[in-house]
C-alpha cells in the first residue's frame, strides 16, 4: 500500500485498517515473508506518526509505536511528533503514548524550541516594551485569560488588574505565556496566573 492511501487511512481514523496493514505486513525485524512483502520501512512508520499526530490520532499512535515507530522521530522541519502534539491547536490526545514511549522533552527543532517551550516560554521583552511595566491583552476571554475582572472578549487592550483589591494595573517585571495559561510576576514580587 502507497504512502498517501496511509496517510488517508489516519486522517479518516480507520484504525482498523491500519491495524490490518501493521498485522498482514511483515515486521521490520523478520526479513522479507513468504507473502513477498517487504516490510514497511522505519521511515514509512516514522512519516505516519508524524501523520497520526497531525490528525490528533491517538489511537493511531499507539499503533504505530508499537509497529516500531521512533518517539523522536525528525520531520522535515526537525520537529518530533511530541513538538507536534504540544503544537496549536493544543491537545493532549497523543502525549501519553510518546511519553510512555521514550519521546524526548528535550529535543530541539529547527527553531531550537524544546516541546516543553512550545507549552510555555517567556516573554522575554514584554515588560520593557509596556507603559511603565504594564502588561495589556486583548482577544477571546471566556476563561479570564487576560486577566481582565470580567470573561468578556476584548477587541482591544486592556491593562491587566489584580482578581481581588483595588482597581489598578499590574506592573509586570516578568510575563510567561502559552497558549492554555499565563503567568505575571510584579514589580512589587506578586504573582498572577491564569
Amino acid at each position: 500500500m502507497d504512502a498517501s492511501k496511509l496517510h488517508n487511512i489516519i486522517a479518516r481514523g480507520n484504525m482498523s485498517a491500519l491495524q490490518h496493514y501493521l498485522s498482514t505486513t511483515p515486521q521490520a525485524s523478520r526479513k522479507q515473508g513468504s507473502k513477498g512483502e517487504a516490510p514497511p520501512p522505519p521511515s514509512l512508520l516514522n512519516e505516519l506518526l508524524h501523520v497520526a499526530v497531525e490528525h490528533r490520532r491517538p489511537e493511531a499512535v499507539a499503533l504505530l509505536l508499537s509497529a516500531g515507530a521512533s518517539p523522536d522521530a525528525r520531520s522535515a522541519t526537525s520537529q518530533t511528533p511530541l513538538h507536534a502534539a504540544l503544537s496549536p491547536p493544543l491537545t493532549l490526545a497523543c502525549v501519553p503514548a510518546l511519553l510512555s514511549a521514550g519521546a524526548s522533552l528535550t529535543a530541539r527543532n529547527a527553531d531550537g524550541l524544546s516541546p516543553l517551550d512550545l507549552v510555555s516560554h517567556e516573554v522575554a521583552d514584554a515588560a520593557r516594551h509596556t507603559t511603565a511595566g504594564i502588561v495589556y491583552a486583548w482577544g477571546a476571554s471566556h476563561s479570564y485569560q487576560l486577566g481582565a475582572i470580567s470573561g468578556s472578549s476584548r477587541p482591544t487592550q486592556v491593562a491587566v488588574q489584580p482578581p481581588t483589591g483595588p482597581t489598578r494595573a499590574v506592573e509586570a517585571a516578568r510575563v510567561a505565556t502559552s497558549r492554555l495559561h499565563s503567568a505575571i510576576v510584579t514589580s512589587e514580587g506578586e504573582v498572577y496566573v491564569s
